[in-house]
């Protein structure tokens, strides 16, 4: 479905006809239908024709650029909401950006093909973009057209998805032309970190980590320089740019090399799989490889009998857990912040905040304005006022400090 729509959204300079004009959707449609354009053709489209209340009147007056894909996913988009011409946040919330808006007197002799060639492609819709698409329709609109709209999107996606015939063969697997220039240059590193452990300057410890964290830089920089040098339309940089399947660790593996394994203790073997299994594994590397397959078997079968069991004691925690009253009425609170490991953000302070009780009045620092009052509810837009107003810690109504006997009280549970 991901994939489908991501296809649908993508635009090419090469498409047929590009630039030409069209008065309405229908003749776009009818053009589509007829063999005459290609889904990534970039075309212009009177902006009058569309009927959309987010258009100004001067919008009106002029062409809308886009593509003949995403004018086929703006069918399925609610009639009051803004066209969506780009993934942006900005695009979503408010209006079409005036950039994408021309009139017939800004066109030369080129006409709107020539103005194509001079403008950049617009990313196409990949899934955290659509994930947003839903998420903002549910906000505005009512849960009938949020699914309505649902249903038309998987339709979208499974019929384009089988129209692209997008699929992965040996020649789309593409081997990195500076890899060996790569790995000599982080051999050399390893060299060097080898004979400041022999004259005694570094510990094992120190020299350990030294090869893995070298070995795992040299995987970084491969994986880095394969995906910006894979075509925009090889199956499998849309497979992971959608988000649809994989990611470029699985591709780095591919095409460029397998990296570091980890041994059955978990412990990281410091000899790294150079290959790709594009190129082949030798002998010592697939027995290296061997230990990681092992271990995932293993882990999966004993994994499936440990959720299980951590289920069930969840759930003999939580079933006498019951909603009792609507306020416990306690003067205490939870103070909440970020969640983060070393640099590693794990929960972002306004995600946890979002859809909780506030337990304080916070005003803003500057105008002294009152955000939320104490025993309110933090919606999404109040949460990010909370954050753009500078702060990063608050106290709110939490399970741990209610009152009710018994049970807990429904603020403690948003």
């Amino acid at each position: 479905m991901v994939l489908g729509n991501y296809y649908l959204t993508l635009e090419r300079k090469d498409a047929v006809n590009t630039g030409t004009i069209y008065n309405d959707t229908n003749e776009v449609l009818k053009a589509y239908a007829n063999g005459y354009v290609h889904l990534h053709t970039r075309i212009g489209v009177h902006a009058k024709s569309f009927n959309n209340p987010t258009f100004t009147e001067e919008q009106n007056n002029k062409i809308l650029t886009t593509s003949v894909g995403k004018v086929i996913f703006n069918e399925i988009i609610p009639d009051s909401f803004a066209y969506i011409n780009e993934p942006s946040q900005a695009n979503l919330e408010g209006e079409t950006p005036d950039k994408y808006f021309v009139s017939a007197t800004e066109l030369g002799e080129g006409g709107l093909k020539a103005y194509f060639e001079n403008e950049e492609l617009i990313e196409p819709f990949n899934k955290k973009f659509l994930g947003n698409i839903i998420a903002e329709v549910f906000n505005r609109f009512s849960i009938t057209d949020t699914s309505m709209m649902l249903d038309r999107m998987k339709d979208l996606g499974f019929k384009f998805s089988s129209k692209a015939g997008i699929t992965v063969g040996v020649s789309d697997i593409v081997v990195l032309p500076d890899k060996k220039d790569i790995l000599d240059e982080h051999e050399k590193l390893v060299e060097r970190v080898t004979k400041q452990f022999n004259r005694g300057l570094i510990t094992e410890y120190e020299r350990y980590n030294s090869v893995v964290e070298i070995w795992t830089d040299a995987k970084d920089q491969i994986q880095g320089e394969l995906m910006q040098s894979l075509d925009k339309t090889n199956p499998i940089f849309m497979m992971s740019d959608s988000g649809a399947r994989g990611n470029a660790s699985n591709f780095t593996q591919l095409a460029g090399m397998r990296g570091l394994m980890a041994a059955p203790s978990g412990k990281i073997i410091e000899l790294p799989i150079t290959s790709s299994f594009r190129e082949g594994l030798t002998v010592l590397e697939y027995f290296i490889s061997t230990h990681g397959a092992r271990k995932g078997l293993a882990d999966t079968a004993l994994k499936t009998a440990d959720s299980g069991y951590l289920t069930r004691r969840l759930v003999d925690v939580a079933q006498d857990v019951i909603v009792r009253e609507e306020d416990c009425g306690t003067d205490r609170g939870l103070l909440v912040s970020d969640i983060k490991e070393g640099t590693e953000m794990i929960e972002p302070f306004i995600e946890r905040i979002e859809g909780r009780y506030s337990k304080e009045t916070v005003r803003h620092p500057e105008t002294d304005e009152i955000i939320i009052r104490p025993d309110e509810l933090i919606t999404a837009d109040i949460a990010k006022q909370i954050v753009d107003a500078g702060f990063e810690k608050m106290y709110i109504r939490s399970a741990f400090t209610c009152n009710t006997r018994h049970g807990v009280c429904e603020k403690m549970l948003r």
